[in-house]
């Protein structure tokens, strides 16, 4: 009876062990603990930057890789930041303009665990716009007793591989102005400019050049303006730089998001005595409005 009594026991508690086990053996191995949780990244592109946001569910330290994927993959550049926070933002410089960029965001919480988000961009177009604002015209070239002047402006832009011209009055015939300052504008009231546009650029012009022909009707056919083969030496050639030997000539600045200039341009008939000076503004942005071109390599003109 005491054998059998002792089994009974030594039985009984095998099974107890066996029931306690159970649960563990059917629970399986220990999960991980879950990675950090991470909003969709945000991303607001300009044309040489792009402000990077997001947020996470608990403290994390980031590192943020960024490279162009196109047209060939770059080595990435990396930021990391070592505090700790819920809310995570920053701006990405030193952008390419109409470059799509892969982005790597990788979180790390205090006990080690790590979350990695990905996202992409691409940049805003760079544009160059040239507007003529006014035209400030200080001798007519005709006398006091016979009227106003019948002037007329051929406008040219150049650029390394490119010329591009426009008339006031438009359709290049003669107006008649007295001395003073006009506003010009084309058939639907815009002020005239030219829009050169990323896009439509195999190569976009690294400077921009401005020359003005004017003549006075009563100057017989006798032309002069701006030495325009001095100015296209300038820009193709790197001859002169914007305030020295031609202030018309204006360099495209670079890895900028946006710049302002006015250039002031004389438009002379030395035969008449026909003086005026030309106001242009010209103006460097990025955005991604299209800006459509009669074929390629040339600016979008509204000089019609």
């Amino acid at each position: 009876m005491n054998v059998s009594s002792a089994f009974r026991r030594t039985i009984l508690g095998a099974a107890l062990a066996l029931a306690a086990l159970a649960p563990a053996a059917l629970a399986g191995p220990a999960q991980a603990a879950a990675a950090p949780t991470l909003s969709p990244v945000q991303i607001k592109p300009a044309g040489t930057s792009a402000a990077v946001a997001f947020t996470s569910a608990e403290p994390v330290a980031v590192t943020i890789g960024y490279q162009a994927t196109a047209p060939t993959a770059s080595l990435p550049t990396v930021r990391a930041w070592d505090t700790y926070t819920t809310t995570h933002a920053t701006t990405l410089t030193g952008l390419s303009s109409d470059t799509t960029y892969a982005v790597t965001v990788t979180a790390r919480a205090l006990d080690g665990r790590t979350a990695t988000a990905r996202a992409s961009f691409t940049t805003l177009k760079k544009r160059v716009r040239i507007t003529l604002e006014s035209i400030d015209i200080t001798d007519d070239g005709d006398g006091f007793l016979t009227g106003d002047g019948e002037p007329r402006w051929e406008v040219h832009t150049l650029w390394d591989g490119g010329d591009v011209k426009g008339c006031y009055p438009l359709h290049c015939g003669y107006g008649s102005f007295g001395e003073g300052r006009i506003t010009p504008s084309n058939s639907a009231g815009e002020t005239l400019r030219f829009d050169f546009a990323e896009e439509n650029f195999d190569r976009f012009p690294d400077a921009l050049a401005l020359g003005v022909i004017a003549q006075e009707d009563d100057g017989g056919g006798f032309v002069q303006g701006v030495q325009l083969p001095r100015v296209w030496d300038c820009v193709a050639n790197g001859g002169c730089t914007a305030g020295e030997d031609s202030p018309t000539v204006w360099r495209v600045p670079q890895e900028e998001e946006t710049a302002y200039q006015t250039l002031r341009v004389a438009g002379v008939e030395n035969r008449t005595g026909f003086r005026s000076e030309l106001n242009f503004a010209v103006v460097l942005f990025h955005n991604d409005t299209p800006y459509p071109a009669p074929k390629r390599n040339v600016p979008f003109s509204n000089w019609k």
